[in-house]
């Protein structure tokens, strides 16, 4: 029988989303999650040529054996080539095998004849592996549509229509998830979410309740301190920001906010020192670069302002022509 190891969120950085929602899931050897059950595969019908054939490739994938597995499941399609059951475990196989195309084509066929929400979720971790979005979008909706209390289903769906540009659709999967998990990676995604649309107030709260959950969590800081920034409040901001910046110290924007912070409370020389730091991290951050100009323009230092509109020029150009005009262009 197919076992699914469980998986501990706690204690994983969240920043980039990307990389703490892979950390969390195993994409090879079974997906690893707090509440995925294996697929009902009881109810399927197979003859008993292909019965037996079903079982040897089960045996050779309990082993841990999945090229001679795969070898039995092709031989098998070949004579019966909508057997639900194998092309499931083919698709496992493939899984297991890195072939992700073959994987998914296996799962999708699998779906048209048993459309299972453990089945669909696998999709959508393989499709957002690869970066198909779109493909993953509609494959974590579909599981969290199926089964409401899925938290992961609800989570990767609100992230992978985030990613895809779809911050309202992602919304309620996001408020979803944070009212089914108790740890801090749903708000925070919640809160990147708001963010992302210009809630702000709506953002704050739901970084204030990342960090009620984890006291000690950097991006939640991070979050909170951006959030209040946006809000005016730069005095409260900035202990959230150098809070993130001293624990997340490679990380371009915990700087970049602190800097914003240091500038709204008229603080030009630590603005400018954050600023770099956040450009020794990625010398093509345009806008640490524009910041900076606009800095160095206040005080009257143009041969130095003019150094970061020429690295706007090739960066970012929309922003080198605001800049252009202020340095007499």
């Amino acid at each position: 029988m197919l076992t699914f190891a469980c998986m501990s969120r706690k204690g994983l950085v969240f920043w980039p989303l990307f990389s703490l929602l892979m950390g969390q899931v195993s994409l090879s050897a079974g997906i690893k999650t707090t509440d995925l059950q294996p697929p009902d595969l009881s109810t399927l019908k197979t003859n008993n040529a292909s019965s037996e054939e079903l079982s040897k490739a089960k045996v050779l994938i309990e082993k841990g054996e999945f090229q001679k597995a795969l070898s039995i499941l092709e031989h098998l399609l070949k004579k019966a080539p909508d057997d639900p059951a194998a092309l499931f475990y083919l698709g496992y196989t493939r899984e297991n095998l890195r072939d992700t195309a073959g994987a998914i084509s296996a799962y999708e066929a699998f779906l048209k004849k048993n459309p299972q929400p453990e089945v669909y979720f696998r999709v959508g971790l393989l499709a957002l592996g690869r970066g198909a979005l779109p493909e993953a979008s509609t494959a974590f909706q579909r599981a969290a549509e199926a089964r409401r209390d899925w938290a992961d289903a609800q989570l990767l769906a609100a992230y992978a229509l985030f990613s895809a540009n779809k911050p309202h659709e992602a919304l309620p999967y996001a408020q979803k998830a944070t009212s089914l998990d108790n740890t801090e990676t749903p708000p925070l995604l919640l809160g990147d979410i708001y963010f992302a649309v210009d809630s702000f107030v709506q953002a704050r709260a739901a970084y204030e309740e990342a960090l009620r959950r984890n006291p000690t969590s950097p991006a939640a800081h991070l979050g909170l301190g951006k959030s209040l920034l946006a809000l005016l409040k730069p005095d409260e901001a900035l202990p959230h920001l150098q809070k993130a910046a001293d624990q997340l110290p490679n990380s371009i924007h915990a700087h970049y906010y602190l800097a914003l912070s240091y500038k709204s409370l008229s603080k030009p020389t630590e603005a400018k020192a954050s600023f770099q730091k956040a450009l020794s991290i990625d010398s093509t951050h345009a806008r640490s670069h524009y910041e900076l100009a606009l800095l160095y323009l206040q005080e009257k230092k143009n041969a130095e302002a003019e150094a970061h509109y020429n690295a706007l020029l090739k960066y970012n150009p929309k922003l080198a022509q605001r800049l252009a005009p202020l340095l007499g262009k």
